[in-house]
């Protein structure tokens, strides 16, 4: 094709056929404009003395000139001899996204691999990775969440409370499997958090059932009315009558108003303690310190929504409706408007899509 490109418009052939000649003479061209923008001073230094100077960023790859006028790096294995492409050249980024489509997105290091077999490119991980990073079909195949700033603590949290579990924060697991006999029995477990303290309390249940939370008995159930009422952990948690509270003589060494002098005291020098020690913990932020890196989701902005119950790549798509900010103006929860509807997330759930180019290739 080359030589049909040289000739005279009417000595031409009507029709240009492009050949793997043609295909291997546009490479090494290419290949030799990227070596002559990045690394013209080692083109004269090899082609005058045949190495370059120490300083040369080539320097230790032991470059040399081929017999087709490319540098390549002159290595340890006869007869493998990549050819040396700058990461700085935007040839190279194109090749890499080129490798990266035809390996058919697949990780990092079989890309860098496959490159190796010709190529020899400063920092390549860097630059492949930064080409999977902009790769829209990878960005909806592995969505990545940004996380706001994180919230204010409960005020609930930092503040004196009388009771331990006065604010409880209850959650299940399960089911386990416990065998009973000869056959195996379904069991949930509940874990009650102390939101003040942070101390907890695990129960086990044998039926899904929210009454019995706090009212399971932990003593014998008698059919006698007259009998005191069953112990249960509302009982040993808030440590103060209620309505299964039954009232038991105790002897004590000190009076009655003594007992209630000293517990209180224990009482007060936890809580001291407790705002001393434990309160100025909770003020640094561990994670999620600014919206520097991720800001706030906008009305626009396309998003993916994730679904644990749904395949990674199957993700809803949508486009953010309305936001709900937070009294300090981050964002914590958004509308999406997808093809099945109108839906509420907060934003630990969606994933937004930075495009730059082929938005016509995402259909919403």
């Amino acid at each position: 094709m080359g030589n049909s490109l040289k000739m005279k418009k009417h000595d031409r052939p009507k029709e240009l056929v492009i050949d793997n000649n043609d295909l291997k003479q546009a490479k090494q061209m290419w290949y030799k404009k990227v070596q002559y923008d990045m690394y013209k001073q080692e083109l004269i230094d090899l082609k005058k003395c045949g190495y370059v100077k120490t300083s040369s960023p080539l320097y230790q790859l032991s470059p040399f000139i081929n017999d087709e006028g490319i540098i390549c790096m002159k290595g340890r294995i006869p007869n493998y001899n990549p050819i040396i492409l700058s990461q700085k050249h935007k040839f190279t980024h194109l090749l890499i996204n080129q490798y990266h489509i035809e390996n058919l997105h697949i990780g990092v290091d079989e890309v860098i691999s496959n490159l190796r077999e010709n190529f020899w490119i400063p920092s390549c991980r860097m630059l492949v990775r930064s080409v999977f990073k902009n790769c829209l079909k990878c960005k909806l195949r592995k969505p990545k969440i940004e996380p706001v700033i994180m919230g204010d603590i409960p005020k609930i949290r930092s503040e004196r409370c009388i009771y331990p579990f006065t604010y409880t924060g209850i959650d299940f697991f399960g089911p386990m499997m416990i065998k009973q006999g000869r056959t195996y029995v379904k069991n949930w477990g509940s874990l009650f958090t102390c939101m003040t303290t942070r101390g907890i309390h695990i129960e086990l249940y044998y039926l899904l059932h929210c009454l019995r939370l706090l009212i399971l008995p932990l003593t014998y159930v008698s059919c006698d009315k007259d009998d005191l009422k069953p112990i249960s952990p509302n009982d040993i948690i808030l440590l103060r009558k209620n309505q299964s509270q039954f009232d038991i003589k105790m002897e004590y060494n000190y009076s009655p108003k003594q007992t209630w002098k000293f517990a209180h005291k224990i009482a007060d020098e936890f809580w001291s303690r407790w705002m001393k020690e434990y309160r100025p913990t909770l003020l640094k932020r561990n994670k999620w310190h600014d919206n520097k890196k991720n800001p706030n989701f906008q009305v626009g902005d396309l998003v993916l929504v994730l679904d644990d119950n749904m395949i990674r790549g199957k993700y809803l798509r949508g486009i953010v409706e309305k936001v709900f900010p937070d009294k300090n103006g981050n964002v914590r929860v958004a509308s999406i408007k997808t093809s099945t509807g109108i839906l509420k997330r907060p934003i630990v759930k969606l994933a937004k899509i930075q495009i730059s180019q082929g938005l016509e290739d995402v259909i919403v």
